[in-house]
Order: structure tokens, then C-alpha cells, then sequence
């Protein structure tokens, strides 16, 4: 008997404070550049503490990208 059970990967680009990324399809939209991404389940933006130094920390922003088996990304400016 053979089990097989699915599952699931996980990608983080981690932004540097002051980008605000946003997610359009299956692409995140930066005033930097584009990331597309083919074959992923689920794009997720979440908060994260950026340290500027020791004991320095400022908000930024963490893309979480879920994909299954593969994963295909494409960078553009």
C-alpha cells in the first residue's frame, strides 16, 4: 500500500522597510519591479521586524509564497 500525501512549500521575499508590495494575480507589484510566480497556490503578505541595528527594529513586509512540487518565478524591472 502506497500513501501519498501532498504537500506543501513555502518561499519568503523579505522586503526592505518602506517598499509596500502588493499582490495583483499571481504577481507582486513593488514601485522597484514585478515577481511572477507560475504554478503557486497562494501568495500572502505579512508584516515582519526589519533590524535597522541592536535592539533597532522598524516594520516591513514579507511575501509568503505556497507552491506544491514546483515553482517557477520571474523577476522584472
Amino acid at each position: 500500500m502506497t500513501v501519498i500525501c501532498p504537500m506543501e512549500f513555502f518561499i519568503f521575499f523579505h522586503f526592505y522597510p518602506g517598499i509596500e508590495p502588493a499582490i495583483r494575480n499571481k504577481e507582486i507589484i513593488t514601485s522597484y519591479g514585478n515577481l511572477t510566480f507560475s504554478d503557486s497556490a497562494k501568495i500572502a503578505l505579512k508584516n515582519y521586524h526589519y533590524a535597522i541595528g541592536f535592539n533597532n527594529l522598524t516594520k516591513a513586509v514579507v511575501a509568503e509564497i505556497t507552491f506544491n512540487s514546483h515553482l517557477q518565478t520571474t523577476i522584472s524591472y
